[in-house]
């Protein structure tokens, strides 16, 4: 199924609220969350290339641990910039730089912090991109949320003045953007400097596809998980 697609990785090793959150072992792997990602990214079909953006040290003896030692085609590794690799780098800086590295038509923007979004979820998402509607020009993996959400001025998804407890599966729904994965062509990236364009369509994820893992507790909802049986692979 593969369309002429890169799909990037990029992979800090600085993390300030779980040290080495991306390589740190979990539940068996011994390159965590990195590992996990890797694996469920060569096992897709789906990619051309696997674009590695990276300051871990450790990541030529990961790759050679996962592949058994024999390279893979479809993985190349960039170096972080180091003007890239500090806290104090924002996320468009590098999204600007990284597209510049893309040699296929179409890109895919990852993160190892979605250990539930497999390789299955990466051949749906990949589908519905090509599937999408004329009218959008790109793909973003989202959770729904059909909850009571307010701002500071009230109700943002129901009317109170109408009725003060609709049933939530009436509720205008709202998207949250989870990371888990953006698809875009990469001429259109290059040009507005972005992961998505105007106009994106939605990919709603199931469960815990969309999970982000960003705080202690959730790594360890991770741990728990993928050691009683929740799949990752």
């Amino acid at each position: 199924m593969s369309r002429d697609t890169t799909v990037i990785v990029p992979v800090r090793k600085g993390s300030q609220r779980i040290i080495h959150k991306n390589i740190r072992p979990v539940a068996g792997f011994r390159y965590g969350l990195m590992e996990i990602k890797l694996r469920q990214l060569l096992a897709t079909g789906v990619f051309d290339q696997i674009l590695v953006d990276t300051d871990l040290e450790e990541m030529g003896e990961m790759m050679d641990y996962i592949t058994g030692g024999v390279p893979d085609p479809r993985v190349r590794v960039e170096p972080r910039d180091p003007r890239l690799a500090g806290s104090d780098a924002t996320t468009d800086d590098l999204i600007r730089h990284l597209v510049t590295k893309v040699r296929t038509t179409h890109m895919v923007w990852t993160h190892v912090t979605s250990p539930f979004f497999t390789a299955e979820c990466y051949r749906r998402f990949m589908t519905a991109y090509h599937e999408r509607p004329e009218t959008a020009d790109s793909l973003v993996a989202v959770d729904v949320l059909r909850e009571f959400l307010w701002t500071k001025g009230g109700p943002m998804n129901y009317d109170r003045s109408k009725l003060r407890w609709p049933f939530t599966q009436t509720l205008e729904p709202v998207y949250l953007i989870n990371s888990a994965a953006f698809a875009i062509p990469v001429e259109l990236a290059r040009k507005v400097g972005d992961r998505l364009g105007d106009s994106p369509a939605f990919f709603e994820c199931e469960t815990f596809e969309g999970f982000d893992v960003d705080w202690p507790a959730q790594f360890q909802v991770v741990e728990s998980l993928v050691k009683n049986g929740y799949p990752v692979l």
